[in-house]
Formats: C-alpha cells, structure tokens, sequence
C-alpha cells in the first residue's frame, strides 16, 4: 500500500460533511489479491467491476465535486475476488493542484464523476473536461 495524504478527523464535527462518515476519504491506494467472500460465488460470475468516485489528494476541497478521481475496482474469477483502487493521477494529485485552476483548460479534468468503457478503451470522466485513460490495472 501507498500512503498518499492524511485528511481530517472522519467523525468530527468539524470536518465538512462530504469529507466523514460514509463519504470519508480512503488514505491509501491498495491492492487484495483476495478478498474474503462470505457463502460462494457462482463460478459462472466472472468479470470486472470498476467505480469511480471523489476523493481528496491533498487539500480538503471546499465543496464535494472538486475532489480527485479515485477509481475503486474488483475483479471476480472462478469464485474469488481482488481488489484495487487507484488515484485518476492528473496534475491535481501528481501536483496537488488547486480545481479552481483548472477552469477553461480542458485537458485539467479530476477524472471523478464516472468510469466507461469506449472503444476497447477504460475512461474516467468528468463532464466538463476530457477524459483520462486507464489500463485495467487502473494505472493512468
């Protein structure tokens, strides 16, 4: 695992909403090679599940939209199942950018609203900016 940032008290009153409870940002990137699965897995249910989502890189965000894309994906294969999740690294976490900065360039996406798959092509978006590309591996 890859320690990235420390963020704010998850259950503090203080710390904004959209940064505790279930919407706390995840400290690190990791990856589980295997998961513990209560009952079975239909061995028949193989494939990826990929998610994307807000997640501060950095600075604490004033409001929940200018987080960085964090993109969470499982992987189910003969009844067991991996996990990985992995920063959309643009230049607000490889330079801890503020999002602000970002207005007007559309080449400065957070790449932290969804996730597609285009073209043969795995895409974190974010609708105002283009797309960031990733391997399956959820490398940037």
């Amino acid at each position: 695992m890859t320690a990235i940032h420390e963020h704010p008290n998850r259950f503090s009153a203080e710390t904004p909403w959209h940064m505790r409870g279930n919407y706390a940002p995840i400290n690190d990137e990791a990856t589980i090679e295997s998961l513990p699965v209560k009952g079975k897995i239909p061995l028949e249910l193989n494939g990826s599940y990929l998610r994307n989502g807000f997640n501060p890189a950095g600075r604490v965000p004033a409001h929940w939209f200018f987080g960085a894309g964090m993109i969470h994906g499982f992987d189910i294969a003969d009844g067991k199942v991996a996990y990985r999740n992995r920063y959309v690294h643009t230049p607000y976490v490889d330079q801890d950018m503020d999002m602000m900065e970002g207005i007007g360039d559309l080449t400065l996406s957070p790449a932290n609203t969804s996730i597609i798959k285009h073209a043969g092509r795995i895409l974190a978006l974010e609708e105002a900016h283009f797309p960031w590309e990733m391997d399956i591996k959820l490398n940037t």
